[in-house]
């Protein structure tokens, strides 16, 4: 609970176990967990989408399921729409872009094209614009892309992060969005304006190094 500080109390089951899973998309009312691996050599990739109604929580329940089976993807929503991009499909980056219309059920559909095959990013939203940043291949890992989450299509080149990093925890605000945490393990944070276009500004420091950390927030996109 935001509003308060104190430990966190279990609210269900997944559908499956799976783990290495993409970003998670949420409105008010539901929220969706994306894909991931199976255990086992050579963690074979799932394609499932899972949703619980937040407010009461309890087990997930089958969504449907995306476009193609991937892991650590990025995720941006608004209050209507859920997308995911990127991911590991199964052992190398794509480009692609997914999304659902939160409020139904069923398979997710093809959005457009990120600027490069990514895997590893991570998203920032508010209701009009999702970003995503970092992650992908040497040489593109300080890549910050946007979309307009309302309509479909390609993604734009935004701006650049600070450095060449991937795995980062992300959060956002209706203004803001922030990265922090990245392999290689770091405890620094970086912001951008989400309005605007341009490369990242130091933010300040995590308390500890790390990377594959997770954000959240009570201002993001979807809310």
């Amino acid at each position: 609970t935001f509003a308060s500080t104190g430990n966190a109390t279990d609210t269900g089951n997944l559908t499956s176990s799976r783990w290495l899973m993409g970003g998670g998309c949420s409105n008010q009312t539901r929220a969706i967990f994306s894909g991931g691996s199976t255990a086992g050599s050579p963690n074979p990739v799932v394609n499932t989408l899972d949703y619980i109604t937040t407010a009461s929580g309890g087990d997930a329940v089958d969504f449907g399921d995306q476009t193609t089976g991937r892991r650590m993807q990025a995720s941006v929503n608004s209050s209507t729409r859920g997308i995911w991009a990127g991911g590991y499909s199964p052992f190398d980056g794509t480009n692609l872009i997914d999304y659902v219309t939160i409020a139904s059920t069923g398979d997710a559909q093809d959005f457009g094209d990120q600027t490069h095959a990514n895997r590893e990013g991570a998203g920032v939203c508010n209701s009009t614009r999702g970003l995503f940043m970092g992650g992908g291949t040497p040489g593109n890992r300080a890549i910050i892309d946007y979309i307009t989450i309302a309509t479909t299509g390609n993604a734009t080149r935004f701006g650049d992060l600070l450095a060449e990093r991937r795995s980062h925890g992300s959060c956002s605000s209706t203004i803001r969005g922030v990265v922090g945490g990245a392999y290689p393990n770091t405890n620094s944070m970086e912001y951008i304006a989400l309005a605007t276009e341009g490369n990242s500004v130091d933010f300040g420091d995590l308390t500890a190094s790390g990377h594959n950390v997770g954000g959240t927030s009570n201002a993001h996109g979807g809310l």
